[in-house]
């Protein structure tokens, strides 16, 4: 469909679906974080194990995004986004009648798939709907709505942990994604999509790979071998596939400096940035005793910022440089988190005051670099640009939260956190300090995108 048939009353049921797509996987991660503990507790989960929570989601949503942007490109990219809410739901309820570990694990990784249909192409179905000049007050606003996600995460999460149970989080999330399906499929009847044929022997072959390297990427120490053979097959797969199909459009997208750039911004920053509300949750409850909702609401502030702020930084992307915009988010993020990791003894108002600048940062980073990246593109490119930014911040969230996990590991070895907090604080102020180190890589990047503009 051409973006120039689209009516306003359509573009308004679009932005409604966009921003509850964007909305379920943050708000399930973030209340997941703040539930770790009590998760722990019923299901005798280890430090790693409580990681391996999130690692599982992000490594399925990661291995699935290009095969995800493929399918929007074949058959539709609002059709894609309606599939990802209906598996979404499904192992939302598998979550919810987990009665141990491996079974909790299966449906996060299930999750991590529902989400890689859904945000593959949210940025893709909102670019292809919303012209430059209005782009990025549209990206904004979905911007707000995952931030929304952070923000009400945490704070829901602690009000069900003191009156329900960490399990009405997955039958919460497999009602709203259950509902999204119903409201899309029986409203919206427009679509997207370019024709291009759907290759399932090329795909099917690209995911196992990648899904063989995220895993033995998340456990370098004993799978070597492994990444570096699923390493070489996707280094042959891309070289190959790039002289004849180029399936999935990367090599096309990344002809723009200015993409790859906006694109090595968001890896960094995610990188650095994604582990903080699973540091400072356990902080803030086993460090400073807090209960689960006293945390979800100190913690209520970052992204309450972050959603505040976003569609004010979309709309100004619009105006001026989104990349100076970007850049400047990105610097009030590290003085955030270098704050938080060195006044951490200090009165609770201090660490709140962290949290505000974090949650600044990240709305005037993110809304201005996705509308960067995404108006660098042509509109066939738009679902392989989509998931590259998505592939880009998975990876860097991948990363976050394996580092933060190898972290602990390594300084609580096989302890539990009350038992040394000592050893805790010390790995709370590494992850934070890596952070920063990510965060100035981030800003690196975002300045050369400046210069090549």
């Amino acid at each position: 469909m051409e973006k120039n048939a689209i009516s306003l009353f359509e573009k308004r049921i679009l932005l409604a679906i966009c921003f509850i797509g964007a909305f379920l996987t943050p708000f399930v991660l973030s209340s997941i974080n703040i539930a770790l503990p009590a998760i722990s507790d019923d299901l005798s989960l280890t430090p790693k194990e409580m990681a391996d929570l999130s690692v599982y989601f992000l490594i399925f949503s990661f291995s699935l995004l290009f095969p995800a942007s493929a399918a929007a490109d074949s058959f539709g990219r609002i059709k894609t986004i309606k599939a990802g809410f209906l598996i979404f739901s499904f192992f939302s309820v598998l979550g919810a009648f987990s009665n141990n570990g491996f079974l909790l694990m299966i449906s996060r990784a299930g999750q991590g798939a529902g989400s890689a249909f859904i945000f593959a192409n949210v940025m893709a179905v909102t670019a292809s709907a919303f012209e430059k000049g209005e782009r990025g007050k549209a990206i904004g606003i979905i911007s707000s709505s995952v931030y929304l996600g952070l923000t009400l995460g945490p704070f829901l999460g602690g009000v069900i942990l003191k009156y329900f149970s960490w399990r009405f989080i997955f039958q919460f999330s497999a009602f709203a994604s259950f509902f999204a399906y119903i409201f899309s499929a029986s409203i919206l009847k427009i679509d997207f999509k370019t024709e291009k044929k759907f290759k399932i022997a090329e795909i099917l072959i690209f995911f196992f790979l990648i899904l063989i390297f995220s895993f033995s990427f998340s456990n370098l120490s004993q799978n070597m071998a492994l990444l570096f053979v699923s390493s070489l097959g996707l280094f042959l797969f891309f070289k190959a596939d790039f002289k004849k199909n180029d399936i999935f459009q990367i090599k096309t997208i990344l002809s723009s400096k200015k993409f790859i750039f906006a694109c090595s911004a968001a890896f960094f920053h995610y990188a650095g940035s994604f582990s903080l509300t699973f540091i400072f949750s356990l902080y803030l409850q086993y460090y400073l005793g807090f209960s689960p909702q006293k945390a979800g609401t100190v913690l209520f502030f970052m992204p309450l910022f972050m959603s505040a702020l976003s569609p004010a930084a979309g709309k100004l992307s619009d105006k001026m440089n989104p990349g100076k915009l970007a850049t400047s988010g990105i610097i009030i993020s590290f003085i955030g988190i270098l704050s938080a990791a060195f006044l951490y003894e200090q009165k609770i108002y201090f660490f709140i005051l962290s949290l505000c600048l974090i949650g600044a940062g990240f709305a005037f980073f993110s809304s201005p670099n996705t509308n960067s990246a995404m108006s660098s593109l042509e509109f066939k490119q738009y679902s392989a640009g989509s998931a590259f930014l998505s592939a880009v911040r998975l990876l860097g969230q991948n990363i976050s939260m394996v580092l933060a996990g190898y972290i602990m590991t390594l300084m609580l070895a096989e302890k539990s956190i009350p038992s040394d907090l000592p050893a805790f604080i010390k790995s709370f102020k590494i992850i934070l300090l890596s952070g920063a180190f990510f965060l100035a890589l981030a800003a690196y990047f975002s300045l050369k995108r400046i210069k090549n503009e």
